[in-house]
């Protein structure tokens, strides 16, 4: 809870949490304004032998909308390995999809699928799901270390060394 407000989209007059509020006119309507409380998450990608960072992994964010998927952010992991999406919901269904694995990188084929879940004491946590709604605990090549106090989440995902084969077509003669 953030305070009061005389529109309810948040643009009339506002008025803090315990403060004093003179009224002049014989009905006034004040709204509710809420903050949202919105997360960043942050993805790590390192080599699974090696334990380096590796930089040129893309992958897209999507967010579970009225049963559909819908892309929310794609990013690529910098030199040091990183991105960070910005502004997660709690209790979202999230799937994370490698595109483009580093070079000299096999892809993860896998999907990753995740909400952030409020618990007490205004922490909160990643909860893992498979592709059919059920939770699951983490896949394998994945570690997660949640520091919600700075609403930070972050995910290490290792990758093996490898190259997708190209498909082929055609029937040979």
């Amino acid at each position: 809870f953030a305070g009061w407000n005389t529109k309810a989209d948040g643009t009339g007059t506002s008025y803090p949490i315990d403060s004093k509020i003179v009224l002049t006119e014989p009905v006034t309507t004040l709204y509710a304004q809420w903050i949202k409380h919105t997360y960043t998450f942050s993805l790590y990608k390192k080599d699974s032998e090696r334990n380096v960072a590796l930089e040129g992994a893309k992958f897209g964010l999507y967010k579970k909308e009225d049963n559909m998927y819908l892309l929310v952010d794609t990013q690529v992991t910098n030199e040091e390995g990183y991105i960070n999406f910005q502004a997660l919901e709690i209790d979202t269904l999230y799937k994370l999809v490698e595109e483009k694995a580093p070079n000299g990188y096999a892809i993860i084929h896998k999907e990753i699928y995740f909400e952030v879940v409020p618990s007490t004491n205004n922490l909160s946590s990643l909860v893992f799901y498979d592709a059919n709604g059920n939770i699951i605990s983490m896949q394998d090549g994945i570690e997660g270390n949640y520091v919600t106090i700075n609403k930070l989440l972050t995910l290490t995902v290792k990758n093996l060394r490898g190259y997708e084969l190209p498909s082929t077509g055609g029937i040979a003669i």
